[in-house]
């Protein structure tokens, strides 16, 4: 079968992506969900919706927009781990999963990707979309009084500075 593909990381890409859409049909995943659904009026459109709050942050969130993640990371999909990767992937129960809004997702997978904490994550995500355009850059060091060189300075300046205050949003 691998033979089809242009090398081991094709192959399991493809097979990671049809093992992805086993878990979106996941009676665990559907369930859980379900769990966490409840109706309330949606400020945008003043009609009734359902919600689920974000595990993560709290905030209330649209339940058809809400992810249903694993607490503990089910890892890399390598050639050598398919049994281990399914079994973390597809069989676990309720407590090992969480609906989060997909911001937090986001952070989460990139602090799990790597090893750093949620909090540390979500500043460094922060400050690499604002670094992304040197603009936006300027702008949040000159609001927060720091001076530099270039945007690798920038960057490295407004994580230390974020790390410190703590006070991203």
């Amino acid at each position: 079968m691998r033979e089809h593909f242009k090398s081991d990381s094709a192959f399991l890409n493809w097979l990671r992506g049809g093992f992805r859409r086993i878990w979106n049909k996941s009676p665990a995943k559907i369930e859980y969900k379900k769990t966490k659904i409840y109706k309330k009026i949606n400020p945008t459109s003043g009609k009734l919706a359902q919600f689920i709050d974000c595990e993560l942050c709290g905030e209330p969130c649209r339940a058809n927009v809400v992810q249903v993640d694993h607490v503990e990371p089910c890892g890399s999909l390598t050639m050598h781990n398919w049994t281990e990767f399914l079994y973390k992937l597809l069989l676990m129960n309720g407590e090992q999963l969480q609906c989060a809004c997909k911001p937090c997702h986001k952070i989460k997978s990139f602090a799990e990707m790597y090893d750093i904490s949620f909090e540390e994550a979500k500043i460094k995500k922060q400050v690499i979309s604002w670094v992304s355009k040197a603009s936006t850059a300027r702008q949040a060091c000159k609001d927060h009084g720091i001076t530099y060189k270039n945007l690798k300075q920038a960057r490295a300046d407004l994580l230390d500075y974020y790390r410190e205050k703590g006070d991203i949003k």
